[in-house]
């Protein structure tokens, strides 16, 4: 029971997100139950979902990536350039920020700065946009539902499963961080920090197109890098349900001080 407990702990943040995803729903929609015209109600529930899930979107995106500059800023390290994608407000942005530039090939990327060499500052700088979801994810989402507000809850579904949503991405960043950081201090002769990506899916191709770059010559190294980057992953997932899992205790404490 106890061994059980402790392999299922780390992923717990990601259990109850599932857990309240589900519970909203049901609740949005089984509330109407007594109302007539039922399908209609559940349409336009959904509806209502969707909607606040693409304003929140659209509204977070620029926040997102404005919160990784600042992250990199807050902890001694320089901005270069910050590209946000023009539907997202990148021309308007670019007028109040020099950093900013409009275009790329994501909807916002980071993709100039300098940390000075301290993979704190640059922790911080991938993880500073989850702080909204620290602070107000869990809250948002659980109210919204509990308030019966569906476009409350689309939008309180970008902010709280922002963490899950880029998995593959800045979590996996910031878990790439951490291993290479272990992997470095065992094997100093290998350029880990290569494998450090805010994107999992272009590191792959990367590896394949050039896996001299990464030092890849013989099958030891291969495996090596493989379980090096599924580990990274593993954790970047942890990270999320923590996050998340942190989003609801704050909720619960101030619960607790009412």
């Amino acid at each position: 029971m106890v061994l059980r407990h402790i392999l299922l702990w780390p992923w717990r943040g990601l259990f109850i997100s599932v857990r309240d995803f589900l519970d909203g729903l049901q609740y949005l929609i089984t509330s109407r139950d007594n109302l007539p015209n039922r399908r209609g109600l559940d349409f336009l529930v959904l509806l209502q979902i969707f909607i606040g899930m693409i304003v929140s979107w659209w509204i977070y995106v620029p926040v997102h990536e404005l919160l990784h500059a600042a992250g990199c800023m807050i902890t001694g390290g320089t901005v270069i350039q910050l590209n946000i994608a023009p539907h997202y407000g990148g021309h308007l942005l670019a007028r109040i920020f020099p950093f900013i530039q409009t275009g790329g090939d994501y909807a916002g990327r980071l993709v100039g700065f300098e940390t000075g060499g301290s993979d704190l500052c640059y922790l911080f700088t991938v993880f500073a946009p989850y702080l909204l979801t620290l602070i107000m994810g869990a809250m948002l989402l659980r109210s919204s539902f509990s308030r019966r507000y569906p476009l409350l809850f689309g939008a309180g579904l970008i902010i709280a499963f922002a963490p899950f949503i880029s998995v593959t991405g800045d979590y996996y960043e910031m878990g790439s961080i951490l291993i290479t950081r272990v992997m470095g201090s065992l094997f100093p002769s290998s350029p880990w920090e290569a494998f450090r990506s805010d994107d999992v899916f272009r590191l792959l191709q990367g590896i394949v197109n050039d896996p001299a770059a990464f030092n890849m010559y013989g099958s030891l190294a291969k495996v090596r890098a493989l379980m090096m980057i599924v580990a990274s992953f593993a954790l970047g997932l942890f990270l999320a349900g923590l996050t998340y899992l942190g989003s609801v205790n704050l909720l619960n404490c101030f619960r607790q001080k009412k």
